[in-house]
């Protein structure tokens, strides 16, 4: 249970500031993304005692690689603040 615990804080700390680690250098995203395979081998989620490629790993878990989440979350965001506006506008129209 912890080790999920210990997974969700990581990626919710690799999520909170997308907009600030958006346009980075390479060496700073290669950080990002060692974060992420550690956090891919920390809980035992799939239950296997065989050691698996990270990258298989990572689409087990359906997670992102750190550079498509950040771009994913930032597009998510901003389609959902043009939906507001547009709404937002046909109000007061």
């Amino acid at each position: 249970m912890t080790g999920f615990i210990a997974t969700a804080v990581v990626l919710s700390r690799l999520d909170y500031a997308n907009s600030l680690v958006y346009d980075r250098s390479a060496p700073n995203m290669a950080k990002l993304q060692c974060v992420q395979k550690i956090a891919t081998r920390g809980p035992k989620v799939l239950g296997t005692k065989r050691p698996r490629p990270t990258q298989q790993l990572l689409c087990s878990l359906r997670w992102l690689l750190v550079h498509s989440r950040i771009n994913y979350k930032i597009s998510a965001l901003t389609i959902r603040l043009w939906h507001i506006i547009i709404r937002y506008i046909s109000v007061i129209s």
